[in-house]
């Protein structure tokens, strides 16, 4: 695991950047390539995780709690971008989105080739502050958001009020598989869906990250038939700053009722909340609307993981398949002109995508993981 680097600032500039063979390199880069190089020499692996740390300085909640998308939000600008405005070897003030683990995959794929296996990790940091719900829904947001991009180690340094609540509700709660949700209102609430390994029980965890307004949303499955017309909501908001999580029986969680009227359910959100539904799907139909190809053998998907190129085969698909990325953005269209096709996704990034499609008048989903 490496290289470590403490912060922003070290991730492109620790020994303010590296000369080698005539050209400058930023730290995270250098480190990349020239293990890259060395491993070529070896008959070993030399890296497994690519690590680091993050202290942002941030003593602003609105800023605490939208500190998730320094790692994969190509959009958001960080307050604190300081180190990737000399990622181009000459300082640039303009330079101040950061999506670092996006840069990171990309070095990763230039320099071990696409097959590599490096998975991503954090295993320092912290938040200052002492506002538990802020810090709940700052954690909510780094968790969820690291799901849904496979990085595979999180261990923070510091541990705050909010925090045991937050892990709590997530490892009692969710689901085994990450799967695709977007929001329509990304600077202020977040979805974070999961789902068991027999496609019959979603956890829906909905993060509101305003300071003072209620999100009144509406939540729709639009692959999964509902059961009941009633589940239940857990939820952490107005957390005092004293620990409340004793237990599974004794915590700081609040339950509600929420109704559900044609596979819809409009929910209110307090102001900086965790929220956690428990949805179960219509009996004998879950199968048949949110699926992979694994238990759907009219439809063949491979190679999955996929290096570059997908197959699709499939007898009747005839209307457009669409595939989204973990955010539940379209970044492609398919259309079938035969039962068996190719598709190149070399234009994409690394991560994981949702291939969705229809059979008969159900929709049906299918996890890609692009390596």
């Amino acid at each position: 695991m490496g290289p470590v680097a403490a912060n922003e600032w070290q991730w492109f500039n620790y020994d303010k950047g590296i000369t080698y063979n005539g050209k400058k390199y930023n730290w995270s880069e250098y480190f990349i390539m020239r293990l890259a190089e060395i491993q070529k020499t070896k008959q070993f692996k030399l890296l497994d995780v690519f690590d680091v740390h993050f202290y942002p300085g941030t003593k602003n909640i609105d800023e605490i709690t939208q500190l998730h998308k320094v790692f994969f939000d190509k959009n958001y600008i960080f307050p604190e971008a300081n180190g990737i405005k000399n990622i181009t070897g000459s300082w640039d003030n303009n330079l101040n989105k950061e999506f670092y683990f996006v840069r990171v995959n990309d070095w990763l794929d230039q320099y071990f080739g696409k097959n590599h296996g490096i998975t991503l990790g954090i295993t320092e940091t912290g938040i200052n502050g002492e506002n538990a719900s802020a810090t709940a829904v700052w954690y909510a947001n780094m968790m969820g958001t690291f799901m849904k991009n496979n990085v595979e180690i999180f261990t923070p340094w510091s541990w705050k009020t909010g925090m045991w609540e937050t892990l709590h509700l997530f490892t009692k709660y969710n689901k085994s598989i990450a799967i695709a949700g977007v929001s329509s209102n990304e600077d202020e609430l977040s979805v974070y869906p999961t789902i068991n390994s027999t496609n019959d029980t979603l956890t829906v965890v909905l993060v509101n990250r305003s300071q003072a307004k209620t999100q009144n949303t509406i939540l729709s499955f639009d692959n999964f038939l509902i059961s009941s017309k009633n589940f239940q909501m857990q939820s952490l908001k107005s957390l005092p700053n004293i620990e409340t999580f004793v237990s599974h029986q004794v915590n700081g969680i609040s339950s509600t009722n929420q109704n559900v009227i044609n596979n819809t359910a409009s929910i209110s959100l307090a102001p900086l909340s965790v929220n956690s539904l428990q949805i179960v799907g219509k009996e004998g139909q879950f199968q048949t609307v949110l699926g992979t190809e694994e238990n759907d053998k009219k439809i063949k998907i491979y190679p999955n993981p996929v290096n570059g190129k997908l197959t699709i085969e499939c007898m009747k698909c005839n209307e457009a398949m669409r595939l989204v990325n973990s955010l539940g953005q379209e970044v492609m269209r398919i259309n079938l002109t035969k039962s068996k096709e190719t598709i190149d996704l070399t234009p994409l990034n690394k991560g994981v995508y949702f291939l969705i499609y229809k059979e008969q008048k159900l929709q049906k989903v299918s996890k890609i993981i692009l390596q």
